[in-house]
């Protein structure tokens, strides 16, 4: 029940999303924008994909038979260690490159920040994603025990994927307090 409903957060998320990549080039988006919300949308797609067809319980399946073949199962933590560990290590480079590298332009500030939220959150995803494909006994304690943060993350993550999108495409115009027309 939950992976259905997760799927169709996915492509309920992916299709926002789009709507954000058609809307990209009003309010001041940068064209490249648009670029980055189809790769969104994309990468939703492929998850709900994934969960319909339980792709990652099935790579994770067979990376253990691979394990079994070469190195023994038992050995796996000499592999899955330093490759949990190369992931986090990667990904807060990526997240602190996100951070400092990205500074929206000022007439379309907000629609960029949409988008940057959007690809923070996204690249969030790719990297729970190959938390759970790699599944280190000590990350899988951590995401499955007992609050499922698993989920919490990955809820979490879609719906900020989906507000992003949703603040890009309709961006809310907030009225300053005192600023009125004396003309009418």
């Amino acid at each position: 029940m939950l992976s259905l409903t997760a799927t169709g957060l996915y492509l309920a998320v992916g299709a926002v999303c789009l709507y954000a990549a058609v809307s990209t080039g009003r309010e001041g988006a940068s064209r490249p924008g648009r670029a980055i919300w189809l790769a969104i949308a994309a990468l939703f797609v492929i998850l709900a994909a994934s969960r319909m067809l339980n792709a990652e319980d099935r790579v994770r399946d067979l990376m253990r038979v691979w394990l079994n073949a070469g190195i023994g199962y038992e050995a796996r933590r000499t592999i899955q260690g330093p490759i949990a560990a190369t992931v986090l290590a990667l990904s807060g480079l990526a997240g602190i490159a996100l951070l400092l590298g990205f500074r929206p332009t000022r007439s379309g500030a907000r629609v960029e920040r949409a988008l940057l939220w959007a690809t923070r959150a996204s690249a969030a995803m790719l990297v729970l994603v190959a938390l759970r494909l790699i599944s280190f006994h000590p990350v899988d304690a951590i995401l499955y025990q007992p609050l499922r943060l698993n989920w919490v993350f990955d809820i979490g993550l879609t719906a900020l994927v989906g507000i992003a999108a949703l603040a890009h495409a309709h961006p809310w115009r907030i009225r300053e307090v005192g600023r009125r027309s004396r003309h009418g």
